[in-house]
């Protein structure tokens, strides 16, 4: 065979793996219903290692757990 006609079953290799395991660039926000959260103004957000959420703010930087600030 010549690599002409292996290009094809390459590319569509490629694109399948790429497809299984390629991870998607979605951020999926879940609404909060914290009442604390509504006087923030809020201009950043992160994430650290252990899950927690850090969000800038007018008035400084403030630590979310998921539970308290």
């Amino acid at each position: 065979m010549t690599i002409a006609k292996w290009i094809p079953s390459l590319v569509s290799l490629k694109l399948c793996c790429t497809l299984a395991y390629g991870q998607p660039n979605t951020l999926v926000l879940v609404p909060i219903n914290n009442p604390a959260l509504n006087e923030y103004d809020l201009r950043r957000m992160a994430v650290d290692k252990n899950y927690n959420l850090w969000l800038g703010t007018d008035n400084g930087i403030v630590k979310y757990d998921g539970n308290r600030l």
